[in-house]
């Protein structure tokens, strides 16, 4: 059954004072990028943070990549810094390039982007680069590798872009202009379900590969950067900030045993209606949960459900915007059904 996916803002994490770049999760860890080249680590998603290592000198750094036990950086004077084995070493891409974002899946394969439509792509950790141009002379500000071969781009143009055959050629994929500057993105392995971030601080997202999307939060400021993990992502922020969220369904519809239940509408800022169709006289138990497993409320207990279509109107217009969860009890059956209040 395919699902549409929204988003619902989980948690906000304040990191040391600064102007941030970028973050990237790897495995437990949580990594920052200031911009004068100072890499920051949190072992606790993001509620503590210690200076992990700086590169020396003066730098102005735009974007960071971690791979294993490496990082790439990218900066404003068209370098690329790796460290590795506490070591810091410099590659010039190109003389005078502002270069945007860097990327790099495993330890080889990376893309590097910068002004006038350009991207750059290495196959041996960032010791050469090979230049590849995308239809725009935009800024090109992201790249997000879902394989060694497959690529998404976005940029100043409000276009989005693809490649299948690591970078040397970049096709548009999206069917019309998002209409604003786009300055990351990040694409789900399932080619669907994406999220990206405007110069004007919308997070949108998209269920159907950016050929229709929607604006689900504002970020009051310029997002950076955002991470995809499973079913949920981070976005970090210029103002010290980082943000989680996930990719929860917009409409709801569950079996359980001969009985589909469905809930909508689903996000709702006031009241839900849940439909039970039913061929047979059942027994229910209806619920409502918050997201730390505290009852909110019995809404039904072994109550009698008549053949035919049963309705159940709920009114969560006294709850506090969150993500909630429906609990269905039928003779021996049990389900959970998410749902979300939206102010």
């Amino acid at each position: 059954m395919k699902k549409s996916n929204t988003n619902e803002i989980q948690s906000i994490a304040q990191l040391p004072v600064g102007f941030y770049r970028k973050s990237v999760a790897v495995g437990n860890l949580v990594y920052a990028l200031e911009e004068r080249g100072i890499v920051f680590v949190s072992s606790d998603a993001g509620v503590t943070w210690k200076e992990f290592s700086k590169i020396s000198g003066s730098v102005v750094c735009n974007d960071f990549s971690v791979s294993g036990d490496i990082i790439f950086v990218a900066s404003t004077n068209g370098d690329v810094y790796k460290l590795d084995k506490n070591q810091w070493t410099t590659v010039k891409v190109k003389d005078s390039l502002n270069l945007t974002t860097i990327r790099f899946i495993d330890n080889d394969n990376g893309f590097v982007c910068g002004s006038f439509g350009k991207i750059y792509y290495t196959t041996n950790s960032g010791s050469t680069w090979q230049e590849s141009t995308t239809p725009s002379y935009a800024m090109i500000t992201d790249v997000y590798m879902t394989s060694t071969k497959e690529a998404f781009a976005c940029g100043f143009d409000g276009e989005l872009y693809k490649t299948s055959n690591k970078g040397a050629s970049w096709t548009k994929f999206n069917t019309a202009s998002l209409n604003e500057n786009v300055v990351t993105i990040a694409m789900h392995d399932n080619m669907r379900w994406g999220v990206a971030a405007t110069s004007n601080g919308n997070l949108i997202y998209t269920d159907d590969a950016f050929k229709t999307w929607k604006t689900i939060y504002n970020f009051g400021g310029l997002i950076t950067d955002i991470i995809i993990q499973g079913t949920e992502f981070i976005a970090v922020g210029q103002y010290s900030l980082l943000l989680k969220g996930a990719f929860l369904p917009t409409s709801v519809e569950e079996t359980i045993e001969k009985t589909t239940i469905r809930v909508y509408p689903n996000p709702s800022s006031g009241e839900f209606t849940f439909i039970i169709p039913n061929n047979e006289q059942l027994e229910l138990s209806l619920s409502v949960f918050d997201n730390l497993g505290k009852k909110v409320q019995d809404l039904l207990t072994n109550e009698q459900i008549p053949i035919g279509e049963f309705k159940y109107n709920f009114d969560a217009s006294r709850l506090m915007t969150g993500v909630y969860r429906l609990n269905v009890k039928q003779a021996n059956s049990e389900m959970n059904l998410p749902i979300i209040v939206i102010r």
